[in-house]
């Protein structure tokens, strides 16, 4: 016996539009899985009451009228693909018959697009373009232009993952993928777009690939050796060299929260901000950051620092208030690419053997707390991370030294025992 799919005429009061409207829709709700379709109007709670009653107000008839044809036109379809097709309903017979081509929230793709030009408006465009790189992703190994939540399951990602494998891509990669569409997942549940049935992630689901323990800390030895080196003067050689320096002195601060330090945020012989990764989330999940400054990173500073005209002036010339986002963001890689690349030249120089980048500044913090006996919920505080697992990654193991070291006083004291 096939089973019809029910069709009802639905308002989505998720989020006002103006005037406190909210758009119409028909939801197709078949085997659990719902599918929403714009009906291009926007209505008050009490005026979807009244459009949708017996009898409407005369303003409201013409909504009337024509949310009542789209659900007309809904369910002739529906008993076209059901009676006269005898075949199982599924939404892309729905869509080919009705000709909608704007499938809404049960569509992954479109979700993936929301999430996208959500974050833009926001002015997350570094996330908004690893969604985007997700996206593309998903579009690539599926070949289509529509994806429904109820085919993401373990076996499709499964699948997504050996795919990717064969085109050579590393782990620590898919799992990337794999999180961006965990997140719309989760979201799409969130708001009851999608049944938690069809999750597929977790225990005796899929397992996301986690990262690999990519050691980007410096050793001891080559942080000394660092700490050392002299760069000439006034030369790109030295700036690069200072703010790596001023990273690892800042708690791991990373290029986008010192770029967008203003002088207010300098309080004496601290620092106070809150990390521009976590200003969006909820205030209780804020955390402000306090970083006390010694003489080294004050010297930075006063060196590479702009003249204080305002208290909300930047601290240092990359950000820009006239700046867009997006101009923001592209100043910043700039930065670390030209840091990235001094600081290999300067690795070279010193014989350094391990490659290493910006980003390892704030790992070799990490680390180094942790080799000097240092709480991960002390380290945690210091990066400023709501969550102890986060920094839990980012601890390096200790080093072959470390290690060596360990063991020679191990067996010396078993020597002496």
């Amino acid at each position: 016996m096939i089973i019809k799919p029910t069709i009802a005429i639905w308002l989505d009061n998720r989020r006002a539009k103006k005037g406190n409207k909210y758009p119409v829709k028909i939801r197709i709700t078949s085997q659990r899985q719902r599918y929403y379709y714009p009906a291009n109007i926007n209505l008050t709670e009490v005026e979807f009451e009244n459009a949708t009653s017996a009898k409407p107000v005369p303003k409201l008839k013409e909504a009337h009228i024509k949310l009542y044809e789209l659900e007309r036109q809904a369910t002739a379809t529906v008993n076209k693909i059901v009676e006269e097709l005898h075949t199982e309903f599924t939404i892309e017979l729905f869509e080919k018959y009705l000709n909608i081509n704007t499938p809404d929230y049960n569509d992954v793709f479109h979700c993936y697009q929301r999430k996208i030009d959500q974050l833009k408006e926001r002015g997350q465009i570094k996330t908004a373009e690893g969604y985007e790189t997700g996206l593309q992703a998903l579009k690539l190994f599926t070949g289509q232009n529509h994806l429904s939540f109820a085919e993401v399951d373990k076996k499709f990602l499964e699948k997504f993952e050996t795919y990717f494998l064969a085109k050579k891509k590393s782990l620590t990669t898919i799992g990337i993928y794999a999180r961006y569409l965990r997140s719309i997942f989760n979201e799409a549940i969130d708001e009851k777009l999608v049944n938690y049935e069809l999750y597929p992630f977790g225990r005796n689901k899929y397992q996301i690939p986690q990262p690999a323990n990519n050691k980007r800390a410096l050793p001891d030895t080559d942080l000394i050796k660092l700490f050392q080196y002299k760069p000439e003067e006034n030369t790109w050689e030295e700036y690069a060299m200072d703010m790596w320096m001023l990273s690892l002195l800042c708690q791991g601060m990373n290029m986008k929260d010192i770029a967008n330090l203003r002088y207010k945020n300098i309080q004496g012989d601290k620092i106070l901000f809150t990390r521009e990764k976590t200003k969006r989330t909820k205030k209780a999940n804020q955390i402000q950051i306090v970083v006390y400054l010694d003489d080294e990173a004050k010297k930075i500073i006063s060196k590479w620092g702009g003249d204080k005209t305002t208290p909300n002036q930047f601290v240092f010339p990359i950000y820009s208030d006239d700046n867009t986002p997006l101009k923001n963001l592209r100043k910043v890689e700039q930065q670390i690419k030209m840091i990235n690349k001094y600081m290999r030249k300067i690795a070279a120089t010193l014989e350094i053997k391990q490659d290493f980048t910006f980003y390892a500044a704030r790992h070799s913090f990490a680390t180094t707390l942790k080799r000097q006996g240092r709480s991960t919920e002390e380290i945690q505080e210091f990066l400023g991370h709501t969550d102890k697992k986060t920094t839990e990654r980012y601890l390096a193991s200790f080093g072959d030294e470390h290690k060596r070291t360990i063991m020679n006083d191990f067996v010396k004291q078993l020597k002496e025992s």
